[in-house]
């Protein structure tokens, strides 16, 4: 072959390269455009986005179809491949996602990736019980509420142990075992979870375990706790009132009253009475014995057997009658300084007024009853 041949072919060999080199660019960018590009018209999506459940165990090419039925995918094929190359195909979450129109297919995969699932917000209530709060949690994150109850009450046992051992306050138990000869028989029964699910906002991803959500709970109890009790290993002086009695006499505060200005003077009078050895004689706990939160509790109630009957025993029930919060615990540890009162009852107005003799009280109570009494009356006009 001659110098000239073997130059001409060198030359086609180059510019072969050359072209090769750049289609394969060109393939590259434009492979690149559509992994990066969003692929769908923004307007065409309801909202400009779209709400996407990926079931636990859906392969590649369900989820794919998925984004495209939603109208978030156009490129199929070029996502499952992306996926694929790019190992996201194996680190998919499964969840709730909201998802806006307009995302490439490179970025829709980093959203799964990521598992930035839909938050759900579950707000408990201060004073809620525990049963009131497996409720709202079976409500609003589809748990059934018995086993978040079950779960509770396990992790509120295994935290107060842990705490105890940990070298702090002792946060023990001691609701025995309901039966009728101890007088523990409650409509929804007893649960030793009671006053340890802290109320709050919390924030959940969609199909999360009852186990997670109540160590959260129970958790930001004693979170609150040790901060509280930091330092202290019994209430207020004149009182020996443990860690437990704490919460359980400010879980009877919080169902007294909803003013946090309240609180502390509630807790006032009933570490009053306890000093003197005076039955609580708390509404509240009878009502939490019976079921009848939030309903008129008759004189008839006041007789019942029960060990969280506060009329008929002197001292604090055996625990906790709902979740206190960070107010109530801390009129429970810090109450009214100096204040000596008694009694109070509500005075109509959304408050209570507080006396310091039984003479006082009942003159209050007769305020009340008239008032109450002028109410009705206008209200059948």
């Amino acid at each position: 072959m001659s110098g000239a041949s073997r130059s001409r072919i060198g030359r086609v060999l180059r510019l072969a390269t050359v072209v090769l080199a750049a289609a394969v660019l060109i393939l590259g960018l434009y492979a690149r455009h559509l992994w990066t590009s969003s692929d769908t018209d923004p307007s065409s999506v309801p909202g400009r986005g779209a709400t996407l459940r990926v079931p636990a165990g859906a392969t590649l090419a369900e989820t794919a179809d998925s984004l495209v039925e939603a109208g978030l995918l156009e490129r199929r094929r070029v996502f499952i491949l992306g996926a694929r190359l790019s190992g996201g195909d194996r680190g998919i979450k499964a969840g709730l996602y909201e998802i806006p129109a307009g995302l490439s297919p490179r970025d829709l995969l980093d959203l799964l990736v990521a598992g930035a699932t839909v938050r759900i917000r579950l707000t408990i209530p201060e004073g809620t019980t525990a049963v009131e709060t497996a409720r709202i949690v079976e409500t609003v994150l589809d748990i059934p509420a018995g086993a978040f109850l079950a779960a509770a009450d396990s992790v509120s046992r295994r935290r107060a142990a842990a705490e105890a051992e940990s070298g702090g306050a002792p946060l023990t138990f001691r609701i025995p075992e309901p039966g009728p000869d101890r007088g523990l028989s409650r409509p929804g029964g007893f649960h030793p979870c009671e006053g340890y699910l802290f109320p709050e906002t919390y924030s959940f991803a969609e199909g999360v375990a009852a186990a997670e959500v109540a160590a959260v709970l129970v958790d930001q109890a004693f979170a609150t706790f040790r901060v509280l009790f930091a330092g202290r290993e019994t209430g207020p002086d004149g009182v020996d009132l443990r860690p437990h009695d704490i919460v359980t006499l400010a879980s009877i505060v919080e169902a007294e009253t909803p003013l946090d200005a309240e609180k502390p003077k509630v807790a006032a009078v009933y570490l009053n009475r306890l000093r003197r050895g005076m039955p609580l004689e708390a509404d509240p706990t009878i009502a939490y014995m019976l079921g009848k939160t939030g309903e008129r509790i008759l004189f008839a109630d006041l007789q019942a057997p029960s060990a969280y009957n506060t009329y008929r025993n002197r001292g604090l029930p055996p625990g906790p009658i709902g979740n206190p919060g960070a107010v109530a615990l801390e009129a429970a540890l810090r109450p009214e300084p100096e204040f000596d009162a008694l009694y109070f009852v509500a005075d109509g107005h959304g408050g209570h007024v507080f006396s310091k003799t039984f003479e006082e009280h009942q003159a209050a109570v007769e305020r009340f009853r008239i008032l109450r009494s002028k109410e009705r009356a206008a209200s059948r006009d």
